[in-house]
């Protein structure tokens, strides 16, 4: 019996999880954990230290996002649902502005 496998289009792309930390145009601090696709990662990167607002959705997928800092059951929820590792992330202290969400 023969066996023929074949794969009409491969995705390959890699995500990585990161957690960004800004403030809203009007002052707020603000916070979202986001999937993002890492051939996406630079030019996000690129773009908040530029102080560019970013629409997180453009660069991946919104896991957890909130006003102020992430409490620890939204903390929790990350490292068992995702493996976010709280005590080794790297932390990039560039100022950014989110898009303005005032309707939470």
């Amino acid at each position: 019996m023969a066996h023929h496998f074949f794969t009409d289009q491969v995705r390959t792309e890699l995500y990585g999880l990161i957690l960004m930390q800004g403030f809203r145009k009007d002052g707020v601090p603000w916070y979202c954990y986001l999937s993002v696709r890492m051939d996406m990662l630079k030019e996000l990167a690129e773009k908040q230290a530029e102080g560019i607002g970013v629409e997180p959705t453009d660069y991946g997928r919104v896991l957890a996002h909130g006003i102020g800092v992430p409490d620890l059951s939204v903390r929790a929820r990350m490292e068992e649902e995702y493996g976010f590792n709280h005590e080794e992330w790297l932390n990039i202290t560039q100022p950014i502005h989110a898009p303005d969400q005032s309707h939470e």
